[in-house]
């Protein structure tokens, strides 16, 4: 599922910020600025105020996950995403603050799928023309493309996201419909809001610990319970990136503000 949940999760009275966030941009480079040489300073992102987390962060959201996986029942995993959202990580608002590279990485996936469907820059349809000819496919070029969208600067945040725009694009990819070079805009879409999904996917289940090991199912049951806790949170993100699609946002504002909406009715739940 592209996460690992080996370790035990973050500890309790640390910041809600990870201690690498701060090193990393606050917007990752224009792929496309990227392919042509360009080379841009960007100031990194804005840490959270002073606020250490509670003691116990993560207890009630790994209670009410625990009993989702025994059970299947769906209100335990809302009461999992609204308790992780309102003590785990105090509050949606700062989910969108750990989330802040991803958003940054998904623009880069809109403007780089965009930019090369759309260009009149002769460098880039160039690019695009040796691609084609080069007769990369699948796991090759969807490393190609990953290599110009994010940096390679080898911080967890980084990682994740290029292991989520790999499971998204492998999923689009099962459509042999699909020319990953001329995505619709609706594909593009459907991209960007697999990738965020996974990414928020990715951060509750490393949070969660070893909450997975402990509970007495197989393998292959805790598979098809994290492709399903997944795929919970992909419907209800698919359902405001649509809404929000409508205003005239930036990608990023689009995606943040879908993920805090999302949290903020699961914390409204509780």
């Amino acid at each position: 599922m592209g996460t690992s949940t080996s370790n035990s999760g973050p500890e309790s009275n640390v910041s809600f910020d990870p201690p690498w966030l701060n090193d990393l941009p606050k917007e990752m480079q224009s792929p496309l600025d990227k392919l042509e040489g360009k080379q841009i300073n960007i100031p990194n992102i804005d840490t959270l105020k002073s606020v250490t987390a509670p003691t116990m962060r993560f207890a009630k959201s790994r209670r009410e996950l625990n009993a989702f996986l025994k059970t299947s029942d769906k209100q335990h995993l809302r009461n999992a995403l609204g308790h992780y959202s309102k003590t785990g990580m105090g509050g949606a608002k700062n989910i969108t603050h750990r989330l802040s590279i991803s958003a940054s990485v998904g623009n880069g996936l809109y403007n780089f799928f965009d930019g090369i469907k759309n260009t009149s820059n002769p460098r880039i349809a160039d690019w695009v023309k040796d691609i084609k000819n080069s007769g990369l496919q699948g796991n090759e070029l969807i490393d190609k493309i990953i290599n110009f969208i994010v940096s390679d600067g080898g911080s967890l945040d980084e990682e994740s996201c290029k292991n989520s725009i790999f499971q998204s694009l492998s999923e689009l990819m099962e459509n042999p419909n699909i020319d990953i070079l001329n995505l619709s805009e609706e594909n593009i879409w459907q991209l960007l809001t697999s990738f965020i999904s996974t990414e928020v996917f990715n951060m509750f289940c490393s949070d969660a610990g070893q909450i997975f090991e402990r509970n007495s199912i197989s393998s292959t049951e805790k598979a098809e319970k994290m492709q399903e806790i997944r795929d919970f949170i992909c419907a209800d993100v698919t359902v405001r990136i649509n809404e929000f699609c409508q205003n005239q946002s930036s990608v990023k504002d689009i995606l943040l503000k879908a993920v805090e909406t999302v949290f903020s009715v699961y914390e409204e739940e509780l």
